[in-house]
């Protein structure tokens, strides 16, 4: 079976040939980079798109105002990592991880074996996907009523759907009401 960063590669179309990268600064609003990287000449996007990857630890990674394509890597950890407003790939690290794609259509969220994962603005409708982990499944589902609030967001409670999987790691999807449909997943 397929990593879930090559899973995630053949659903955006990724080709086998080498994009330019260069080192960049991390964004301001950025706390616990690793590094970030500028690639271009990417086959996809045929432009630049920009890669974060968070450190060890508890990170912050905030591209909301990059309106590139944008990749975010989370670690162990609580992460907190926003995308921006185009096209996001956002893998989660092992830990918790609060992920939000800012509105860019086409966002894939990663789900790590044992994460507990919240995504605060999925939208299947608009083409957006998670991608699993190796071996993970979907198990079930259940409706709850979340409180973002008390992962530091500042909306208050809202219908959620909390979706479990076969390690029991959770993904809780904020402001989700249907059903989750193998579509969802990649």
């Amino acid at each position: 079976m397929a990593s879930v960063f090559q899973q995630i590669g053949n659903f955006l179309g990724f080709s086998t040939s080498v994009p330019t990268v260069s080192a960049v600064s991390p964004t301001t609003a950025s706390t616990n980079t690793a590094f970030s990287l500028q690639s271009s000449n990417n086959a996809v996007t045929s432009g630049a798109e920009t890669i974060y990857v968070a450190a060890p630890g508890n990170a912050t990674i905030d591209a909301h105002a990059s309106s590139s394509p944008v990749v975010i890597v989370g670690n162990t950890g609580t992460d907190t990592l926003t995308g921006g407003t185009g096209s996001n790939l956002i893998v989660g690290g092992s830990g918790t991880n609060i992920m939000t794609g800012n509105g860019g259509a086409n966002d894939v969220f990663g789900h790590a074996a044992g994460a507990t994962d919240y995504i605060t603005n999925f939208n299947p409708g608009a083409g957006e996907k998670i991608a699993l982990a190796q071996g993970l499944t979907y198990s079930s589902v259940h409706m709850a009523t979340a409180n973002p609030s008390t992962l530091g967001l500042s909306s208050g409670p809202v219908p959620s759907e909390v979706l479990s999987f076969s390690d029991f790691s959770t993904v809780t999807l904020f402001g989700v009401t249907e059903h989750p449909s193998a579509s969802w997943f990649i």
